[in-house]
């Protein structure tokens, strides 16, 4: 399971979901080469790119995207995008891009295109820092390794600074950051019994304001009769939020939570390979799942892997618990959700959530010339009926029509003794 970490900012909050099951944070104590890093080095200037470079970039891009990303199916199967066949468009737009910043935004624009379908997206200008910062903190290989490069350093910090607006602007956006808003919002229903509170992010910053919060509330709040925990709008964050502050505090028997991920074994594969996995030929791979065509015909590894959950001592919740959700939910929000159906401890109120809750960090790699990072889930994580959970999400309990408010449907059910 990825490291607890606290205080962490709230765009690598964003950008590290999912449930992180196997991710580990080890550290391999040897040194990287630029091959391995890059695919292949160049000796090239990221700030005084030419046009044949910024193509060199593409088409490593698109190279490298066809060996390893997982969710092109996925992707022209939601949104109807056939991002490969569109590698001539991209380099016709990599071709009118004239210096560092049309070519980044250019770049950002293609992987734009991904639809953040598998958390696949460039790096931003805005994200660097923290996300940097973040695997320094855990000093996590390779991740740290290819972050900090001096290629990829030097383009980033050419590109701050022409990018944000000035320094004062970035100094109140690090401000803003180094002081979360308030992220919890409590409530009691006297007349129905029912304690409330709304949790708007999974972020890991949130963590150390609000695990020791939620858990006052639910020791107080414990002999209600209805417990309502709305995460509508909640896009994910860190999993130790939810297993810590939510999901341990409030059940009474220990359980796992299966699931598979599958892996397509290109260069990516072995750069990331994490210790204490146990992959497996795709021949081995159950057969009578409800997996997707192409991960039966077009990935080459698989494991399985289990989450397990167990009672943290406190005193948990004895009454009926209810979670709110919708399409928002995704990655560690996603993956919250999809425990709670898996485990049946709490029941599921609202839309169907956004998916792609399974699975480790997402992996890292830089383009040769520019040093631009990009970023993607490289396994594909499959619900235990082996269902795509990108794909899919998880359905509620108790599906919400569009455009009724989750919450005054589940009070209107509660007051009619219907839960």
């Amino acid at each position: 399971m990825k490291k607890r970490i606290l205080g962490v900012g709230a765009l690598v909050a964003l950008l590290l979901v999912g449930w992180f099951w196997w991710s580990g944070g080890f550290h391999s104590p040897r040194t990287y080469t630029e091959e391995e890093l890059f695919g292949y080095y160049t000796g090239a200037d990221p700030t005084a790119l030419t046009q044949d470079q910024m193509v060199e970039d593409l088409r490593y891009l698109h190279e490298v995207m066809e060996e390893n990303y997982p969710m092109f199916d996925v992707l022209e199967r939601t949104h109807g995008v056939s991002w490969l066949d569109r590698q001539a468009d991209h380099e016709t737009l990599i071709k009118s891009s004239s210096g560092m910043t049309t070519f980044y935004t250019t770049m950002k624009k293609i992987l734009g295109e991904l639809k953040w379908t598998g958390h696949g997206t460039l790096v931003t200008v805005e994200e660097y820092d923290n996300k940097r910062g973040l695997y320094e903190r855990i000093d996590k290989e390779p991740w740290l390794s290819i972050l900090s490069h001096e290629k990829t350093a030097k383009m980033y910090g050419a590109l701050g600074e022409k990018l944000l607006k000035s320094k004062g602007d970035e100094e109140e956006a690090q401000k803003a950051l180094s002081s979360p808003p308030v992220n919890l919002f409590f409530k009691v229903h006297e007349e129905l019994d029912t304690a409330y509170v709304k949790i708007n992010s999974f972020g890991g910053r949130h963590m150390e304001a609000d695990l020791p919060r939620l858990q006052a509330f639910f020791d107080e709040e414990a002999d209600r009769d209805y417990l309502i925990i709305d995460i509508r709008g909640n896009s994910g964050g860190a999993t130790d939020y939810w297993v810590k502050g939510i999901t341990e505090a409030n059940i009474q028997t220990a359980y796992t939570t299966p699931g598979y991920g599958v892996f397509k074994e290109g260069r990516l594969y072995d750069l990331f390979a994490i210790q204490g996995i146990k992959a497996q030929s795709m021949d081995r791979f159950p057969g009578d799942l409800q997996a997707p065509e192409e991960v039966y015909a077009d990935f080459d590894r698989f494991y399985t892997y289990s989450m397990k959950l167990q009672p943290d001592g406190s005193t948990p919740f004895k009454g009926k618990a209810i979670i709110l959700m919708d399409e928002m939910n995704y990655s560690a929000s996603e993956g919250f959700v999809l425990d709670a159906k898996h485990s049946g401890w709490a029941t599921l109120i609202g839309r169907p959530s956004g998916g792609d809750g399974m699975g480790r960090d997402p992996v890292v790699f830089a383009l040769p010339n520019s040093g631009l990072v990009v970023q993607f889930s490289l396994e594909m994580g499959l619900n235990p009926d082996g269902s795509c959970n990108e794909e899919t999400g998880t359905q509620p309990d108790i599906l919400v029509e569009k455009g009724v408010d989750s919450l005054d449907f589940t009070l209107d059910l509660i007051g009619k003794s219907q839960l």
